[in-house]
């Protein structure tokens, strides 16, 4: 009698954390063949939730975290399915980030073409989303808003839109063989991934103050003065 097939697989997956002086960590995690996505985002969400709570643990007993998550009334599933909304998967080549994976993907999908296994898989802690909850009530706002031929439309759009920015490091380097000029630009690194809310309403110097302050941690100080400048004194000048 043939052993029935496992409905699971094991999915190895490199995590990018957003808070700062965090390390690159890699998991190796069971999720079904039949599985989205998100399933992958909410298991890892799982296992940090799970992570911090034992560093938070303290003098509490294993008995009273779980009487305490009791009368939370599964506030805990709402910070996991949280944690998992503000991370994404992406395609990584050499030094930069080609695509974002859809979490509503089939897992399948994400396989190789040649081996038909899963590649190890990078995924990008990124900035928060509106709750689930908050995203209910603009869209029920917007319903309710009265249309007429005589009224402006909801000034608020239906459902927030996110965007993503894919930034990559690059450093001048001197050419081997120059042909037009000596210097090139050499991709390294790990790239950094932002997602944006509503990016249309953003000026091109919103836009480069927000990565300037994303990557300000990893610039010297000495340079700091030429990456992020007093607002004020820009426009008097």
């Amino acid at each position: 009698v043939p052993l029935p097939e496992d409905d699971q697989m094991t999915i190895e997956l490199l995590y990018f954390p957003l808070k700062e002086g965090s390390s690159v960590m890699k998991y190796a995690l069971r999720g079904r063949h039949d599985g989205k996505v998100f399933d992958i985002l909410l298991t890892l969400a799982r296992v940090l939730h799970e992570e911090q709570e034992e560093l938070e643990l303290g003098d509490k007993t294993k008995t009273a975290l779980i009487e305490e998550k009791e009368n939370n009334g599964g506030s805990d599933e709402k910070t996991i399915r949280q944690m998992a909304r503000n991370m994404t998967v992406v395609r990584m080549e050499s030094g930069y980030i080609s695509n974002i994976q859809p979490d509503t993907w089939d897992i399948t999908k994400l396989s190789s073409k040649e081996t038909g296994e899963i590649p190890l898989l990078f995924v990008y802690e990124v900035d928060p989303r509106i709750s689930e909850e908050e995203e209910e009530e603009r869209v029920d706002d917007t319903n309710n808003t009265p249309k007429g031929d005589d009224l402006p439309s909801p000034a608020s759009p239906l459902k927030m839109k996110y965007s993503f920015l894919a930034i990559c490091q690059r450093k001048v380097e001197i050419g081997n063989s120059p042909f037009l000029h000596p210097w090139y630009q050499r991709v390294f690194g790990t790239p950094f991934l932002l997602r944006v809310a509503d990016l249309e309403g953003y000026t091109g110097r919103d836009l480069y103050d927000l990565v300037a302050k994303r990557v300000e941690q990893y610039v010297p100080a000495k340079v700091l003065k030429f990456l992020i400048q007093n607002r004020n004194d820009i426009d008097k000048g």
